[in-house]
Protein backbone atom coordinates (compact mmCIF):
# COMPACT_ATOMS: atom_id res chain seq x y z
CA UNK A 1 0.00 0.00 0.00
CA UNK A 2 1.21 3.25 -1.00
CA UNK A 3 0.79 5.31 2.16
CA UNK A 4 1.28 8.64 -0.06
CA UNK A 5 -2.60 7.59 -1.98
CA UNK A 6 -4.17 7.56 2.15
CA UNK A 7 -5.81 9.86 4.10
CA UNK A 8 -7.52 9.37 7.13
CA UNK A 9 -9.51 12.22 8.47
CA UNK A 10 -11.98 13.01 11.88
CA UNK A 11 -14.70 14.92 10.77
CA UNK A 12 -16.82 14.36 13.63
CA UNK A 13 -18.55 12.78 16.86
CA UNK A 14 -21.93 11.78 17.69
CA UNK A 15 -23.29 10.88 21.12
CA UNK A 16 -24.57 7.79 20.26
CA UNK A 17 -26.32 6.54 23.02
CA UNK A 18 -26.45 8.74 26.88
CA UNK A 19 -23.03 9.49 28.06
CA UNK A 20 -21.34 7.28 25.07
CA UNK A 21 -19.34 9.19 22.02
CA UNK A 22 -18.23 8.16 18.58
CA UNK A 23 -15.82 9.26 16.17
CA UNK A 24 -16.73 9.15 12.45
CA UNK A 25 -13.24 8.28 10.66
CA UNK A 26 -13.31 8.59 7.20
CA UNK A 27 -10.40 6.92 4.81
CA UNK A 28 -9.81 7.28 1.45
CA UNK A 29 -7.00 5.40 -0.68
CA UNK A 30 -6.39 6.17 -4.35
CA UNK A 31 -10.02 6.21 -5.38
CA UNK A 32 -11.48 4.07 -2.61
CA UNK A 33 -13.08 5.71 0.03
CA UNK A 34 -15.10 4.80 3.40
CA UNK A 35 -16.44 5.47 7.00
CA UNK A 36 -16.66 4.19 9.89
CA UNK A 37 -17.34 5.00 13.59
CA UNK A 38 -15.41 4.05 16.84
CA UNK A 39 -15.24 4.69 20.00
CA UNK A 40 -12.25 5.96 22.48
CA UNK A 41 -12.21 2.51 23.59
CA UNK A 42 -11.84 0.75 19.83
CA UNK A 43 -8.77 3.52 19.55
CA UNK A 44 -7.45 2.16 22.67
CA UNK A 45 -7.91 -1.34 21.87
CA UNK A 46 -5.66 -0.79 18.42
CA UNK A 47 -3.06 1.06 20.29
CA UNK A 48 -2.83 -2.39 22.96
CA UNK A 49 -2.84 -4.46 19.63
CA UNK A 50 -0.21 -2.81 17.93
CA UNK A 51 2.14 -2.67 21.26
CA UNK A 52 1.60 -6.21 21.33
CA UNK A 53 2.67 -6.90 17.58
CA UNK A 54 6.30 -4.75 18.38
CA UNK A 55 4.81 -2.91 15.61
CA UNK A 56 7.49 0.08 16.51
CA UNK A 57 7.57 3.31 17.86
CA UNK A 58 3.78 4.60 18.38
CA UNK A 59 2.47 7.83 19.24
CA UNK A 60 0.95 8.21 22.69
CA UNK A 61 -2.63 7.67 22.35
CA UNK A 62 -4.93 10.24 23.85
CA UNK A 63 -5.29 9.37 27.92
CA UNK A 64 -8.39 8.10 28.89
CA UNK A 65 -10.59 10.10 31.32
CA UNK A 66 -14.05 10.57 32.58
CA UNK A 67 -15.75 11.58 29.77
CA UNK A 68 -17.36 14.92 30.77
CA UNK A 69 -20.91 15.08 29.34
CA UNK A 70 -21.48 14.66 25.63
CA UNK A 71 -22.23 18.45 25.16
CA UNK A 72 -18.90 19.18 26.66
CA UNK A 73 -17.81 20.17 23.03
CA UNK A 74 -15.05 22.13 23.78
CA UNK A 75 -13.29 18.41 25.65
CA UNK A 76 -14.53 16.29 22.44
CA UNK A 77 -13.26 18.80 20.11
CA UNK A 78 -9.76 18.21 21.16
CA UNK A 79 -10.29 14.56 21.57
CA UNK A 80 -11.43 14.25 18.19
CA UNK A 81 -7.92 16.35 17.26
CA UNK A 82 -5.99 14.28 19.55
CA UNK A 83 -7.42 11.06 18.12
CA UNK A 84 -6.62 12.85 14.35
CA UNK A 85 -3.26 13.18 15.49
CA UNK A 86 -2.89 9.88 16.67
CA UNK A 87 -3.59 8.02 13.32
CA UNK A 88 -1.27 10.29 11.38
Amino acid sequence: MDSSNLRVSIPQYEEIEEGRVAFKVSVQYSKLSWEVWRRFSDFAALHEQLLASDYGALPPLPPKTLLPPATDHHFLEKRKDKLFNYLQ
